[in-house]
């Protein structure tokens, strides 16, 4: 169990998740929090589902994010080429 946990705090540190902010999404006490990541409690099992649950949303968000981010990047790098492209072409440079 503390190796799912600590796994779990490296997780929640990782995505930039404070333990409030945790806690407030698990619809927990931060102090309950604390201590199950300190190890001087254990979560009953609901409680590692709603951490699980709330982790997995996380990052399913920033997968979105990123995909958007990409997408944009593209598209910008296409209109780009196409501006280019277009621009040589109107001048007779192509």
């Amino acid at each position: 169990m503390k190796q799912i946990i600590e796994i779990l705090k490296r997780l929640r540190q990782t995505l930039g998740l404070t333990q409030a902010e945790l806690a407030r999404e698990m619809k927990c006490s931060r102090l309950s929090l604390i201590s199950w990541e300190t190890n001087q409690a254990t979560p009953r099992t609901k409680w590692l589902e709603k951490w699980l649950s709330v982790l997995s949303a996380e990052i399913l968000k920033l997968s979105a994010d990123e995909r958007k981010a990409n997408q944009r990047l593209r598209y910008r790098a296409a209109m780009r080429s196409r501006v280019t492209k277009e621009g040589l072409r109107k001048y007779g440079k192509i």
